[in-house]
């Protein structure tokens, strides 16, 4: 009886947040407790691409070591490296920055070009 109390709990929770709490806000508490990171920002754009650690820092002209420490939580993202992320790759910076929420993540043109090819382009 008192797990499914508890679980009753969860829903009530659950609900009054969804009605009482705008997404906005949700994601800067998110943001501002540090549960989102730059370095899981770059690990879900590479997974995002379908490439391995060593690939995407050679892409970013980075040795594989300095690239694999990024993705590690905790570990500092210089803001130079971050800028070079997003001009390569089309991504806003404010999204790597964790200052925009996780998701939808950006969608750039150059990405889904590379990525799936120009569906948009006009047929003839």
């Amino acid at each position: 009886m008192e797990v499914k109390n508890n679980l009753l709990s969860l829903e009530i929770l659950r609900d009054f947040v969804r009605k009482n709490i705008t997404v906005e806000t949700y994601m800067k508490n998110l943001i501002i407790e540090n549960i989102e990171t730059p370095n899981e920002r770059l690990w879900v754009l590479r997974e995002f691409l379908k490439k391995n650690e060593e690939d995407f820092a050679k892409e970013l002209n980075t040795d594989y070591n300095t690239y694999h420490k990024y993705e590690k939580k905790g570990y500092p993202v210089p803001c130079d490296f971050l800028k070079n992320v997003a001009d390569k790759f089309a991504i806003r910076l404010d999204w790597l920055l964790c200052k925009s929420p996780m998701f939808p993540m950006p969608k750039a043109k150059r990405l889904r070009k590379k990525q799936f090819g120009d569906k948009n382009r006009k047929k003839s």
